[in-house]
């Protein structure tokens, strides 16, 4: 297990810099969430977007003229410390594509790192 997450490491560190272009998306779409009785969990997920439209400011739906898409590939690992404790953290690689003029036509990079604590009160 830890020669996987040493390989999946390196890829991503010897990625060259990318940004990602103007469909962002460098958040979390996936979190890992283990059972009373697991211990530890390693997860992948992957998310495809094509973005439509958006809203502005009074609440108005405005169709995009033109197209974009996202696809966002997710590792997630959890840990549980005790029955009530546990501990998450996620990381997305995100790849967009835009056919916006003025704007970057692709882009890809490491998203948002997020982390993730809770305690459960009650168990049923």
């Amino acid at each position: 297990m830890k020669k996987l997450i040493i390989i999946i490491a390196l890829f991503f560190l010897l990625q060259g810099a990318a940004y990602t272009c103007n469909i962002c998306g460098g958040g979390t779409s996936d979190v890992a969430v283990l059972a009373l009785d697991g211990r530890f969990l390693f997860n992948f997920g992957l998310g495809y977007d094509k973005y439509l439209g958006n809203w502005d400011g009074l609440g108005i739906w405005h169709e995009n003229k033109y197209s974009k898409h996202q696809v966002k590939a997710t590792f997630s690992s959890a840990y549980r410390l005790n029955r009530n404790i546990q501990f998450a953290i996620s990381l997305p690689y995100v790849w967009n594509t835009s056919e916006v003029p003025g704007m970057k036509r692709s882009g890809a990079g490491i998203g948002d790192l997020s982390f993730f604590a809770c305690y459960e009160f009650f168990h049923e």
